[in-house]
């Protein structure tokens, strides 16, 4: 199979016009040209690799942690549809019986999806004071043993100030999982002590975290500068406000953009849901809340994430960069997050207001699944939403 388009997105940057030729689920070439034979030969837009979000607990009417398979089924396949060809779900912090049936859950969808990445616990080793949505009465010092025999775990979320949090995340990393800093009151030294011990990511920047502060960087300022760290951005311009998402863009190029959706995310508003012990009611601006008011996830899908991240004035190379290549290298993924040989075939064609018009997930060609609501351009005022 050969697509041409009046565009690719490729190696961070637009060039064009090109074509991508794909077998067997994995692309083969890459022109600069658009060759004399092509199956498929698009007149506008651009292809682009398949976005990967590595952190998201549901979408469609589906959590992460309670699944069944053919939620499974149902849920990859809207996600792909809107050009989420890889998801990392994250399951959040709950009893250990609880997360351990969550993973096996994730371990056996993984069997029969080639787009799930594994497993991102989100906790339950937080600091109660930043525990967010996250049930105080479930919360546990750190100790890597309680989700090592966890299958299929890639990713866990901890606070590095904690007692015995940086002896945990040496044992997480030599066993093979990486680990991000969040849910943390964490000061800068104590980030930079982390990263030391081996975290590689930092959850949700700016959120459930230490502030930035001109003295004292806290952890948005360490996962912002530090080399060793990538940050991970909510896309949404609501959990960190649009300014702040330019700035954070900006000042760094490792910035990841994720969704922290769950799993009202992509149905209509004022679809409700339980998540992690209570309901959460879906706004019109696109944003999970609790009952009283607490932020519990966004209600969005990462294409909508990259047309929020472009409207908020960062460069359409910067936003699919960090919805594509960034996340794969965030987690060490050298089979996909760009166009290129030997890569799996997740192609998406945008069309010029940044819509995905088509799929192709490992070389098979999907229907879309068009987002019902307008969310990208409605914002609420900012008072009252918990960090």
């Amino acid at each position: 199979m050969i697509i041409s388009a009046p565009l690719l997105f490729v190696d961070g940057a637009f060039t064009g016009p090109g074509a991508v030729a794909f077998e067997n689920g994995i692309i083969t070439r890459v022109f600069t040209e658009i060759p004399e034979q092509v199956d498929i030969s698009l007149s506008h837009g651009f292809l682009s690799a398949g976005l990967i979000d590595i952190h998201n607990n549901g979408a469609f009417g589906v959590d992460f942690a309670t699944a069944s398979p053919t939620q499974w089924d149902d849920v990859i396949a809207k996600l792909a549809g809107h050009g989420v060809t890889s998801v990392l779900p994250t399951i959040i912090t709950a009893p250990l019986a609880t997360l351990h049936e969550s993973a096996r859950r994730v371990a056996a969808a993984m069997g029969m999806h080639g787009g799930i990445l594994g497993v991102h616990i989100e906790g339950p080793f937080l600091a109660a004071a930043k525990r967010g949505a996250h049930r105080a009465d479930w919360l546990l010092p750190p100790d890597a043993k309680a989700l090592l025999t966890c299958p299929a775990l890639r990713l866990v979320t901890l606070a590095p100030e904690l007692p015995g949090a940086l002896t945990a995340i040496a044992q997480f990393v030599a066993a093979g999982v990486a680990v991000s800093l969040g849910h943390t009151e964490a000061n800068a030294a104590q980030m930079r002590a982390a990263a030391e011990a081996g975290a590689t990511l930092v959850t949700h920047v700016f959120n459930a975290q230490s502030p930035l502060g001109h003295r004292e960087p806290g952890a948005p300022g360490v996962a912002l500068t530090d080399e060793r760290l990538w940050p991970c951005l909510i896309a949404d311009g609501l959990h960190v406000d649009p300014a702040i998402l330019n700035l954070a863009f900006a000042a760094c190029p490792r910035a990841v953009a994720v969704t922290d959706s769950i799993l009202i995310a992509g149905l209509e508003a004022g679809a409700q849901g339980e998540f992690g012990g209570a309901l959460a009611r879906l706004g019109a601006e696109g944003l999970g809340r609790r009952a009283d008011g607490t932020i519990a996830g966004a209600g969005i899908t990462l294409d909508e994430g990259v047309r929020r991240l472009i409207a908020a004035g960062i460069a359409p190379e910067t936003a699919l960069a960090a919805a594509t290549a960034r996340p794969a290298a965030a987690l060490g993924l050298t089979d996909r997050g760009t166009l290129q040989a030997g890569q799996r075939a997740d192609i998406i064609w945008w069309d010029e207001t940044y819509t995905v018009q088509r799929v192709w997930q490992a070389g098979a060609a999907l229907p879309t699944t068009h987002q019902p609501r307008g969310t990208e351009t409605v914002r609420t005022g900012l008072a009252g939403l918990e960090s």
